[in-house]
């Protein structure tokens, strides 16, 4: 059954990640997926109910970052009683061996503030196979103690099982693959010192899995979920994702355009809510197109956070430089202030003008 949830806004908060898009736009087919014999409690008939608010108050300054992702969901069981199911996703490579602790005391204060304990499930990404764990003891002694328990699950468990994720008709199991893939590849080349040739290699395996997932036999919207998870994963050089986009383009046009696919241009326009960004990112990435775009997205964004005088918005509006803009974006999507935005891009125009001035 289809996971029918409002639309989530684009532009994501520090905190969230690929992972975590994917988790409230599939969450009970991730559930599915992983946890079967759990999901089958539940009644999806009935949508889920996430509580990111009430999170962000439970685990105050909670800063998630793009390694890791939470959920605190209400569902609904088949008895007809609530749930609140608490999840985790530890993407960090190296063994937290407070992860149980931490597991705990987020469970006891949404306990403090729902009147019980939650359904707490880990999902980790660390390449210890031996570190599983399943449960925090406080103070066990004779006179009593308490053991909280939860579900873990290991990504490293899957890394046998690759070629089968590859065929999968499950978007849960191709979003797993196309993580192993990303990790498999840092694991290669993290050794290289080239970051040429570390670009090189991105590059090919951006556009190994594009291939892939563009012929998956799913519907549209999900292909281009696992699209834009990709894109999330793997970041390349400006020039790259410029042939990267074109690339894309022709598969999808392959496809005879019956995917409802978004580039990584079109995000940007997407972010603007308008239709220019889409006709933008179907003129395969032409630099005036680009560079228009970014234009749009870094003054709305701007204008959003603060006033930006007549000088300021000449100075964004006349820059041609792809460079300059796209790090002033970046900075833009980071949340950074109006102040340090225009100040980063004010250098990044004299830098160049002295370099034009100096001949090189």
């Amino acid at each position: 059954m289809e996971n029918k949830l409002p639309e989530i806004p684009y532009i994501p908060e520090p905190y969230d990640s690929g992972w975590k898009r994917i988790l409230f736009r599939y969450f009970f087919p991730t559930l599915a997926y992983f946890v079967p014999d759990l999901f089958m409690l539940f009644d999806t008939q009935v949508s889920p109910e996430f509580l990111d608010k009430d999170l962000k108050q439970i685990i105050p300054g909670n800063k998630i970052g793009h390694r890791n992702a939470d959920v605190l969901v209400k569902v609904r069981l088949l008895s007809g009683q609530d749930q609140i199911l608490y999840c985790h996703l530890e993407l960090q490579t190296k063994v937290d061996k407070t992860i149980d602790q931490r597991a705990f005391t987020y469970a006891y204060r949404i306990y403090d503030k729902f009147g019980h304990f939650p359904l707490t499930i880990l999902i980790l990404a660390d390449t210890d196979a031996t570190f599983r764990p399943s449960s925090f003891n406080l103070q066990p002694t004779q006179f009593g103690g308490v053991r909280f328990r939860f579900v873990t699950i290991k990504t490293i468990d899957y890394l046998s099982k690759l070629d089968e994720l590859r065929e999968s008709q499950n978007l849960v199991g191709q979003v797993l693959w196309v993580y192993l893939e990303h990790q498999k590849m840092q694991k290669k080349i993290g050794q290289k010192r080239a970051k040429l040739e570390k670009a090189r290699q991105w590059f090919e395996l951006k556009v190994r899995i594009m291939d892939h997932l563009i012929n998956l036999n799913l519907d549209g919207t999900d292909v281009s979920e696992l699209l834009l998870f990709l894109d999330w994963m793997v970041h390349l050089p400006l020039a790259m994702e410029h042939t990267y986009v074109q690339l894309q383009t022709e598969g999808i046009r392959k496809k005879e355009g019956k995917m409802a696919w978004v580039s990584s241009y079109e995000r940007v326009g997407r972010m603007l809510g308008r239709k220019e960004g889409r006709e933008v990112g179907k003129e395969e990435g032409e630099v005036i197109g680009q560079i228009n775009t970014y234009q749009k997205a870094i003054l709305r964004i701007l204008q959003k956070r603060a006033t930006l005088t007549p000088e300021e918005q000449q100075q964004i509006a006349s820059c041609q430089d792809l460079g300059i803009l796209d790090r002033a974006f970046e900075l833009c999507v980071d949340g950074i202030s109006k102040e340090k935005v225009m100040a980063q891009f004010l250098d990044d125009q004299r830098g160049n003008t002295a370099q034009l001035g100096t001949g090189v």
